[in-house]
């Protein structure tokens, strides 16, 4: 990601800072709507390093979300692992909700998703 240059928009917009010598201590269990980026382990995914709060719901792209190992249930509510493609995730960030259809077929009007291809003008200087 260095390589391509990816890597100062992430940081600029995401406040991401991958440090092997500072290692984070515990694992987040409180979440803000937000951009999260991980350590990847067998995959990008949070049941690697992180946890989501018992009963929360968690959205991912991930094939990995196993019951339990993302999000625990309560004895209220059970914790959902729902899978996703990546515009929906990107937009329910957005949002912080899942989008309605209206609403991603409004966001991804126009865009061939089968051929969509980033930028390649400069984004950070």
């Amino acid at each position: 990601m260095k390589a391509e240059g990816d890597w100062d928009v992430l940081v600029k917009y995401s406040g991401f800072e991958f440090d092997d010598s500072a290692p984070k201590g515990l694992a987040r269990t409180k979440y803000e709507n937000m951009l999260y980026l991980e350590r990847p382990g067998c995959n990008l995914c949070m049941g690697n390093q992180e946890k989501a709060e018992p009963g929360d719901t968690v959205m991912a792209t991930s094939t990995r979300l196993f019951q339990g190992r993302v999000v625990k249930d309560t004895g209220e509510k059970k914790g959902e692992s729902l899978l996703s493609s990546t515009p929906v995730v990107v937009l329910s960030t957005i949002l912080g909700r899942t989008p309605t259809m209206a609403e991603y077929e409004a966001a991804v009007d126009g865009i061939v998703l089968t051929k969509f291809k980033p930028s390649t003008k400069q984004l950070v200087s």
